[in-house]
């Protein structure tokens, strides 16, 4: 069991006991035996386990780059017909290579666990560094929602 931090000891009530934190990428989640504390900048919400509707992982594209991505690719191909200029003159490559690597940005998933909060209409999305973090919060999340 992990050591309790200062601020979340002066909000456990009685009963309730310290599992674990999770720092991740925009929020710090506390789990604790009744509820779960999530705190994102100065913002801290406190959540009942009973309180969570639905909770589901998730995979995204970000698909803004893969469309900048491809857009670039496109508009080198224009470029270099347009002006008469070969693939691997600078203005080419230079297109070629960022649309590139931003497509590949694009394609490469990105995880997050969503959750549903009664009385909430927006659900809650949580996005962790590492995909292991993020599984062993769900799992425990899953375990504790009645």
């Amino acid at each position: 069991m992990e050591l309790v931090p200062r601020e979340i000891e002066k909000c456990l009530t009685k009963g309730e006991t310290f599992e674990r934190q999770y720092n991740l990428r925009d929020a710090t989640v506390y789990i604790l035996s009744k509820r779960l504390l999530i705190k994102k900048g100065h913002l801290v919400r406190d959540i009942e386990y009973s309180h969570i509707k639905s909770i589901k992982y998730e995979q995204e594209r970000r698909v803004i780059a893969l469309f900048g991505g491809i857009t670039l690719l496109i508009l080198a191909i224009v470029v270099t017909q347009f002006f008469d200029i070969g693939w691997l003159d600078p203005p080419g490559l230079g297109l070629v290579s960022i649309g590139i690597v931003m497509s590949i940005v694009g394609l490469l998933p990105r995880e997050r666990v969503e959750l549903k909060i009664t009385g909430q209409s927006v659900p809650l999305k949580l996005r962790a560094m590492d995909k292991i973090e993020l599984d062993s919060l769900f799992k425990l999340i899953m375990e504790r929602k009645p």
